[in-house]
């Protein structure tokens, strides 16, 4: 009886699983790790009982027409000229610089009358601006 001899298998421990395991228990610990940033320096802060003033406005609007028209706060400014603007916008800030503004305009006005908007705020200070836009959904 002729017994055919086996060559013996070669042994491979096959790593990618360890790998794979290894690197997705790392992006887990980068994402959910926090850093908190901790001072060197040992201070003892001083304690204030008053609570801080919460001071809320109401921002200031201003509305572009599709003609080219302005109303601020709900009122129709009398002309399209930048100083009439101007006038206009003082009176209702008050001549508070730190007033924010909320600046809407039809999809229609030209691309010149928002600058206009905007120019008028600059020349009176007024920095806080937001530009309304709607959702398409």
């Amino acid at each position: 009886m002729k017994l055919h001899r086996r060559n013996p298998e070669e042994i491979d421990v096959n790593l990618t699983p360890m790998i794979d395991v290894v690197f997705l228990l790392l992006i887990f610990f980068m994402i959910t790790t926090t850093f908190k940033k901790t001072s060197d320096i040992d201070i003892t802060l001083p304690k204030a009982s008053a609570q801080p003033a919460k001071k809320t406005q109401d921002p200031l609007e201003i509305t572009v027409f599709a003609d080219g028209s302005y109303s601020v706060n709900g009122e129709q400014v009398a002309n399209q000229e930048l100083t009439t603007l101007v006038d206009a916008i003082r009176q209702m800030a008050s001549g508070d610089s730190k007033q924010p503004v909320q600046l809407r305009a039809d999809g229609q006005a030209t691309h010149q009358s928002v600058v206009k908007a905007m120019d008028a705020l600059r020349q009176l200070g007024l920095t806080q601006l937001a530009i309304i836009t709607e959702n398409r959904n």
